[in-house]
């Protein structure tokens, strides 16, 4: 929590939301959370999802339901709930549970995604241990086409992760402008 405290308080003059990016747990955010202490600047949390989950139901890194991290960023104030650096075909199943997480809730918050271009990892694979090749089948054109899924879901905010290039987001720009 330190080192949050320390980022928090170097960033606070200059930032206008705080974005809790890529967290693959509920601790993670309550940390953010506890760090931020009462912060009145609006806070986005993004989290980062299994790219191979074992059953229906998507879930965390951490193997938490999605819907219970929604639950969760909702009860500590979360006002944009966002899913990043994970494989595209990931997205639409957490979006779903994040919207029925959110009407539950009678919340109003933005949902957001932004997928990565890299191939799916195996869960006992080293960070960073290689350098990853981008995904010959997410061009720009077929990354706008999982994204107007996203959208058609309940997405309000889209854009790209790690191997996503400003061609992607120009095409994304072009299709939702």
């Amino acid at each position: 929590m330190r080192i949050h405290q320390a980022l928090i308080a170097g960033m606070d003059a200059s930032v206008d939301v705080w974005l809790a990016e890529t967290q693959s747990s509920v601790a993670e955010i309550q940390a953010v959370h506890a760090a931020l202490n009462g912060n009145p600047k609006p806070l986005w949390i993004s989290f980062t999802l299994d790219d191979e989950p074992e059953g229906d139901t998507p879930v965390l890194r951490s193997g938490e339901p999605v819907g219970v991290a929604v639950a969760a960023a909702l009860a500590l104030g979360a006002k944009a709930i966002l899913f990043n650096c994970s494989q595209p075909e990931v997205m639409e199943a957490a979006v779903v549970a994040a919207k029925q997480a959110i009407t539950a809730a009678g919340a109003a918050v933005d949902i957001g995604v932004y997928a990565n271009a890299f191939p799916a990892q195996s869960k006992k694979a080293t960070a960073n241990a290689v350098i990853l090749d981008i995904r010959d089948d997410l061009d720009p054109l077929s990354y706008v086409g999982w994204a107007q899924r996203w959208v058609d879901q309940g997405a309000t905010l889209v854009g790209g992760c790690c191997g996503i290039s400003p061609q992607h987001i120009a095409e994304l720009a072009r299709k939702f402008a």
